[in-house]
C-alpha cells in the first residue's frame, strides 16, 4: 500500500472520530462542558418524609445560572414557601439544583434536605419534586395518583 493512501486512510479516520467527539461533551447551556447526571437511590415515601427537613408546597419565584467550581452548570431558585406540611423555613428559600430545574412561576411539593453549611435547600430524592398541573399534584413519590392540595397532605400524614 502506498504511503499516500495510509496517510489519507488515517486523517479520515482520525477526523471522523474527532467530528464525533464534538457533540459528546454539549449541555443545554450549549458549552463543551458536562452536562449534569445524577444516580439517585431509589427510596420509599417513609423514608423521604423521614430524609427531609422540609416538605413543603412552594412556589418558584425566579431563578439563575452558574456555573459551579466543579464546572456543573447549578440553578438557584427562589423558592416561595407557601405552606410547610413538616418542617419550618421562612417565607423564602433558595433550592440548588444541578438537574430537573424548577420553573418560574410553577408550583410544587417539594421533599428538601437543607445543606449543612450554607443557606439553600436540595432535593431529597428524585421523587421528592412533584409539579402542580391544574390544582393536582401527581407523579413522583405519589406514583400515579393525583391528589388535590388537601389529599396530599392527608396522604402524607398516613
Amino acid at each position: 500500500m502506498k504511503p499516500s493512501k495510509i496517510i489519507i486512510g488515517v486523517l479520515s479516520v482520525s477526523l471522523v472520530l474527532s467530528g464525533c467527539e464534538a457533540g459528546i461533551h454539549e449541555n443545554a447551556e450549549g458549552s463543551n462542558e458536562p452536562a449534569a447526571a445524577a444516580d439517585w437511590p431509589a427510596m420509599t415515601l417513609e423514608e423521604m418524609k423521614t430524609e427531609a427537613d422540609l416538605i413543603a408546597f412552594a412556589t418558584v419565584e425566579d431563578t439563575i445560572t452558574k456555573e459551579t467550581s466543579s464546572g456543573i452548570y447549578a440553578q438557584i431558585a427562589t423558592l416561595e414557601v407557601t405552606e410547610a406540611i413538616s418542617g419550618t423555613a421562612p417565607g423564602k428559600v433558595e433550592l440548588n439544583q444541578s438537574t430537573d430545574f424548577v420553573e418560574e412561576g410553577e408550583t410544587y411539593l417539594l421533599f428538601l434536605l437543607k445543606h449543612v453549611t450554607d443557606s439553600y435547600y436540595y432535593i431529597v430524592n428524585y421523587a421528592g419534586i412533584i409539579e402542580e398541573q391544574n390544582g393536582l399534584y401527581s407523579g413522583g413519590i405519589l406514583e400515579e395518583d393525583s391528589l388535590s392540595k388537601e389529599e396530599v397532605k392527608s396522604f402524607l400524614s398516613e
